[in-house]
């Protein structure tokens, strides 16, 4: 992976069009990197990242302050975020751990090439966590398979497989109706039952970020880093709850590290 500033110096050599650009942490709104003529001050810059947090709908009308310019907010979806003014304008993407911002000077066919900059070097950012991430759940679960039957790392809010590991299958439909369920609060999912390789579990416990389930021979635990699930199937008593806890915690905790 390319290191932050190196992603600003493509950034600005693939579209002639951008003034500044600026990679931030989401959802911390720090910045790691910026490369061209001005700067985004520090507080424009959180304002800016914490507006992802919000609903396309409630962003549709915004005003953005980027090196004490001003931008009217003309296009949101959920992971992009344009703005234009007089002169110029913005765009601005997240992945899975980072806001990239590009400002530019022109009109709608240098936002278009802007855009298409900012796009490709999001998809070299998330290919390259992506590849970290699954060489991090290979090595770890490498030495924890003796406690843990069956786990899988899920997209979150998707619901879509990554990867797995262990003796079953989870099922594609087994998957999104767990997932789905962290949409909820920790008193609705209290008395859910979910099945996993055709086996099923009560719910026994719930928090903000964790799941643990009980059957007559075994169980599970699952817990929710930022963009996914982690699942881990056990055998054996409460006893055995203990170490799996610990194994996904500290997976979800590596996971997060790199922004997943």
């Amino acid at each position: 992976m390319p290191s932050w500033y190196e992603c600003t110096a493509i950034l600005m050599s693939e579209a002639a069009a951008i003034q500044h650009c600026a990679i931030a942490t989401y959802p911390e709104g720090q910045l790691l990197a910026s490369k061209g003529d001005g700067r985004i001050h520090d507080d424009e810059l959180m304002a800016f990242v914490h507006a992802f947090d919000n609903t396309c709908k409630e962003r549709t009308g915004y005003g953005f302050i980027l090196d004490d310019i001003h931008y009217k907010v003309i296009y949101t979806g959920r992971q992009c975020i344009a703005g234009r003014n007089n002169s110029g304008g913005f765009f601005a993407t997240k992945t899975h751990s980072a806001v990239i911002i590009a400002v530019f000077e022109g009109s709608c066919p240098e936002l278009g090439e802007v855009r298409n900059s900012v796009d490709k070097l999001a998809d070299i950012l998330i290919a390259a966590a992506t590849q970290f991430a699954m060489n991090t759940w290979d090595d770890y679960l490498n030495d924890l398979m003796s406690e843990i039957k069956l786990c899988a790392m899920v997209s979150y809010p998707d619901g879509v497989l990554l990867a797995s590991k262990g003796i079953g299958q989870f099922r594609d439909s087994e998957l999104k109706a767990f997932v789905n369920t962290y949409d909820k609060t920790c008193e609705e999912r209290t008395g859910h039952a979910f099945t996993f390789d055709d086996n099923q579990y009560e719910v026994i416990y719930t928090g903000k970020h964790c799941i643990v389930g009980r059957r007559d021979n075994g169980g599970f635990f699952a817990t929710k880093t930022q963009t996914a699930v982690i699942i881990a199937v056990f055998e054996g008593s409460c006893s055995e709850l203990g170490g799996v806890r610990n194994a996904v915690d500290n997976l979800a905790e590596n996971l997060m590290g790199i922004g997943y």
